[in-house]
């Protein structure tokens, strides 16, 4: 099927099938290793435990863009 007609065709999903789509193709040209997955998702539950804690407070997105635009600007 060309392209152009995949197109025209994905055009009309719903935004969350033409998401889930691109995410499959995107997998397809750089494919996940489980074993980097595994460790994101460890990381990721555990630092969602500690803010949920409260044993770290986490920062508005405004702060730490304006910190890493000092930061940049030297």
């Amino acid at each position: 099927m060309p392209l152009a007609t995949m197109m025209d065709e994905v055009q009309d999903y719903p935004v969350e099938q033409r998401a889930a789509l691109a995410d499959a193709v995107l997998q397809t040209l750089n494919p996940v290793d489980p074993a980097i997955q595994a460790a994101w998702l460890e990381t990721a539950s555990r630092r969602r435990g500690e803010i949920l804690s409260g044993a770290v407070r986490s920062l508005p997105a405004d702060e730490v863009l304006a910190e890493a635009r000092a930061v940049a600007e030297g």
